[in-house]
């Protein structure tokens, strides 16, 4: 589900193409390290955006540039990005507001968590003729097309898969000795 998310984020939604310049926040998370892969593989030039402790990671997943998002806000290095991939959660606008700052005019900020308002949408395409997508993998039509090409790149070994932990099938139910379900 996160490559797809991934995937149809930057494929239809975003309708990436080569040469793009890319920034994408969440760059080690679970789809946003297939993002990074994906628009990479893709031919776009990749601007990871994570925590310092990620940077080798990020950058071992093909991105060309890294920025740790707790010393530097990605906005101040990056005004002309075709697209901003953000899988950032935040309660309101404040970051997806970011994005655009980054963004070239004509540009466009894939929103996966936040569901931005008429209002946003619209203030981003008068003030800086930037398009404001919020993404849903369950919108698309092709769902079939989008896992075939998902597997594709996973069998190519153009994406791969990082599994940060694993579980037994008994650690995942909540009668676990320590009482907790990692799974939560």
């Amino acid at each position: 589900m996160a490559a797809q998310t991934a995937y149809v984020s930057l494929v239809r939604y975003g309708e990436i193409k080569k040469g793009d310049k890319v920034v994408i926040t969440g760059a080690s998370g679970g789809v946003g390290h297939y993002a990074v892969q994906i628009a990479k593989h893709l031919g776009a030039y990749v601007i990871g955006i994570a925590s310092e402790e990620n940077r080798e990671f990020v950058l071992g997943l093909g991105a060309d540039e890294f920025i740790d998002y707790k010393t530097t806000n990605f906005e101040d290095l990056v005004t002309d990005a075709d697209l901003v991939h953000d899988a950032v959660w935040r309660q309101d606008e404040s970051h997806i507001g970011r994005g655009i700052q980054a963004l070239k005019s004509g540009g466009t900020l894939l929103s996966l968590m936040v569901h931005p308002t008429e209002e946003f949408i619209e203030q981003a395409k008068k003030k800086k003729n930037v398009i404001v997508r919020r993404m849903n993998v369950t919108d698309t039509t092709d769902h079939q097309g989008d896992v075939e090409a998902i597997r594709s790149l996973l069998e190519s070994g153009a994406i791969k898969s990082h599994i940060s932990q694993t579980f037994s099938l008994e650690e995942t139910y909540n009668g676990t000795p320590t009482g907790r379900n990692p799974c939560y």
